[in-house]
């Protein structure tokens, strides 16, 4: 039988033998490396960490994340009295409801407004009203956490392309790093934005129960959308377009409190109920294509009922139960639903196919320092990337899956620890591809809420396929450390009276001056307190100038088993230390004392 590790290596040769962990592909989620496996997983996987692992041989910090900012609304105020504001022409109308403006150290909350006046029915901060002047509309995303969040990325009529986002009663764009207010509905909240493109480029904002169906061709004008022949605008909680066969045309469907309806006109049509989805709250939607430009297949996830809509010129209605408890996330992935089971998995299903289990976590479990659920799921190319949030705290994480070079999943961390938590939905996080105006990158934003405040978290990667290594321009820049690599448990015993030992250690990598340092920490024997707040003891501290280091005292370190803990750390933001190669010397050594069987 061949030799897979350290222990079983020691046991047969009568030589020193060197463990090499040049290689963490096997992704996160491996608490102890198998004896009895030699896949990539078992074989290169490690337990978890906060460093970037996901291109084989090149361990590096994560990419830097950055906050967005939101544009207030500023200007010169004519007039001001107990309750309002006046600068003609200067507003949208009802734009700024729920909003604050500051004027003359005075504040207050807009209840209303004219494209002249600012109307707050509170009156103003302290009583009495401002000298009319300069002043300042706060404009900020809602920050509860019981808001549903959207976005979607659209090419408006006058060709202009930016990403939106609905959180709460209103909905922002951007091109750049700046969010701009474009469109606010008292009552709306964030459940869903579709882009129809064809017959006409039309945003739709699917904003709730109790708010009718909204749309936008240019971006900023927005109307009340009549889905039905008897031109009466209703509301929705998740709406979808599909193109017609004969023309440049589409029809519609929506879900509305508990029922699925199409429209079977051109493009508007009957109410035509098709189904029940039971009590429809989880703002999940996702579609496929379908056999033809007329037909359209959609998968609506509720509870752990799968309902499968085939809409062409009739209707077809499935239910599917594949043994889920509570889906609370999914998005389609290739010809596939990915699929979050009660925060946990993913799964990836299709009728008549089984259920493939693509978890983030193996067997041995959810690290306890990580223990959380997944809140969101996207597809951007052949990756999944998974909004992680840990338990009992508003703190995030993401997760990038792939299938590895032997067809297994594997799962890497790319971004965090942001603050705060995902909000309602299942859209808290997008790639845009066509927004930045140089177009030489792609932008990952992440929103976050903590019930104070509403973050949106960005990161600049390389267009698919490029290492972010090969980027050498100043937006290319790396999270500061130290950050750190829990590595696996690996087996040192050996039998009889002799024992394992580490004795030396040897980095390949770029370390040049302009970055700081590499550390590596160790623990022995299963230790089975959790990584973050165990008692590590320092190996060495290896920069530019150091390759090699002698493991102390005299002639190294016996153990049953070991741990490593690999910090990485930078002084240069467009600079990260790189870890090509990491080996640790084993000598075969009689077995001191404590380590004697008893």
């Amino acid at each position: 039988m061949a030799v897979k590790t350290v222990s079983d290596q020691l046991e047969k040769d009568e030589k020193d033998w060197t463990y090499r962990r040049s290689n963490f592909s096997g992704g996160c989620g491996t608490q102890r490396l198998t004896e009895d496996r030699n896949d990539p997983r078992s074989k290169n996987g490690y337990w978890y960490g906060k460093v970037d692992t996901f291109i084989p041989r090149q361990t590096t910090l994560p990419v830097l994340s950055t906050l967005g900012t939101f544009t207030n609304k500023t200007g010169t105020a004519s007039a001001a009295d107990a309750t309002t504001l006046t600068e003609a022409g200067a507003f949208v109308a009802g734009l700024y409801v729920g909003f604050v403006v500051t004027c003359g150290g005075k504040t207050m909350t807009v209840t209303s407004n004219t494209t002249g006046v600012l109307t707050g029915s509170g009156g103003w901060s302290g009583g009495g009203s401002p000298t009319p002047g300069a002043y300042t509309i706060t404009l900020i995303p809602s920050p509860s956490e019981t808001d549903y969040v959207s976005f979607a990325e659209f090419c408006d009529s006058t060709g202009s392309r930016y990403l939106y986002m609905a959180k709460g009663p209103n909905v922002w764009r951007t091109q750049a790093t700046a969010w701009t207010l474009v469109h606010t509905k008292a009552g709306g909240q964030g459940r869903q934005l579709h882009v129809c493109e064809g017959y006409a480029n039309i945003l739709f904002w699917a904003a709730g129960g109790s708010v009718n169906l909204q749309y936008t061709t240019d971006g900023t004008t927005w109307a009340d959308y009549d889905v039905f022949e008897d031109w009466t605008p209703r509301p929705a909680l998740a709406f979808w377009t599909r193109p017609l066969s004969t023309g440049a045309n589409f029809r519609t469907n929506a879900i509305r409190s508990d029922y699925i309806f199409q429209a079977t006109g051109d493009p508007r049509g009957t109410l035509n109920p098709l189904g029940s989805v039971e009590p429809f709250v989880g703002g999940l939607f996702y579609e496929s294509s379908g056999l033809s430009s007329a037909w359209c297949t959609a998968f609506i996830p509720t509870g752990s009922v799968i309902h499968e809509v085939v809409a062409a010129d009739g209707a077809w209605f499935n239910d599917h139960r594949p043994g889920f408890l509570d889906v609370t996330a999914a998005c389609v992935y290739g010809d596939e639903l990915a699929i979050v089971d009660s925060g946990q998995g993913p799964f990836l299903w299709y009728p008549g196919r089984p259920v493939r289990d693509i978890s983030i976590w193996r067997d041995d479990g959810c690290p306890p320092d990580l223990k959380g659920q997944i809140k969101a799921l996207i597809t951007v190319g052949s990756y999944l990337l998974a909004y992680w949030q840990l338990d009992g705290s508003d703190v995030t994480m993401i997760f990038w899956g792939r299938i590895n070079e032997a067809g297994q999943w594997t799962w890497h961390y790319r971004a965090g620890d942001y603050t705060g938590a995902h909000p309602l939905g299942n859209s808290g996080l997008w790639m845009t591809h066509g927004t930045l105006a140089t177009h030489d990158r792609r932008r990952l934003w992440t929103c976050t809420a903590d019930g104070t405040t509403c973050r949106l978290y960005y990161q600049d990667w390389p267009h698919a396929s490029w290492n972010p290594l090969m980027e050498t321009s100043s937006w290319m820049q790396y999270e500061d450390g130290y950050r750190y690599l829990y590595d696996s448990w690996v087996n040192l015993l050996l039998m009889g009276d002799q024992a394992g030992a580490l004795t030396e250690i040897e980095r390949h990598g770029d370390f040049t001056a302009a970055t700081k340092n590499m550390t590596v920490d160790y623990r022995l024997d299963d230790d089975s307190t959790a990584e973050a707040s165990a008692t590590w003891k320092s190996l060495l501290t290896i920069n530019d100038t150091r390759r090699v280091q002698p493991i102390h005292p005299q002639r190294g370190i016996q153990a049953l088993s070991s741990q490593l803990k690999i910090g990485l750390d930078r002084t240069t933001a467009t600079l990260t230390p790189v870890l090509r190669d990491l080996g640790l010397t084993i000598e075969r050594q009689v077995r001191h004392p404590v380590l004697r069987r008893k």
